[in-house]
């Protein structure tokens, strides 16, 4: 199987693999080539499996995620797991930092603009 381009896109990186998910330790890597000595932030919003290793991809970088409660999927996990909860699967303390992980909810009071800048340490 195959992907197809987006026509709107103006930039592409393509990465080697044959499965959804090989993509994510480049995602990593790009985000992190791209903001050099600058904060940044992985944003969550819903999300399975392939969501799941890019967050562990991030995690493992030591960058902030942004994590949109309500939206569902893997998103709504982490936000569970960030409050005290069960870790999505595959995921566990030993290897991820919880205090990386800042949470915003969907129909909560919280300023996006606040807590981004509170996330990149701005």
């Amino acid at each position: 199987g195959t992907a197809t381009l987006d026509p709107n896109h103006s930039h592409v990186i393509l990465v080697p693999g044959t499965c959804w998910g090989d993509e994510s330790p480049w995602i990593s890597a790009t985000a992190e080539a791209l903001a050099g000595p600058l904060p940044s932030l992985t944003l969550v919003a819903a999300g399975g499996e392939v969501t799941r290793l890019d967050v562990a991809q991030a995690l493992g970088a030591r960058r902030s995620l942004l994590v949109i409660a309500g939206s569902g999927g893997t998103a709504d996990q982490l936000a569970r797991w960030r409050r005290g909860g069960e870790p999505p699967p595959g995921m566990s303390l030993d290897t991820m930092d919880l205090g990386l992980i800042r949470v915003l909810d969907l129909d909560g009071p919280d300023l996006v603009g606040d807590l981004v800048s509170g996330t990149l340490g701005a």
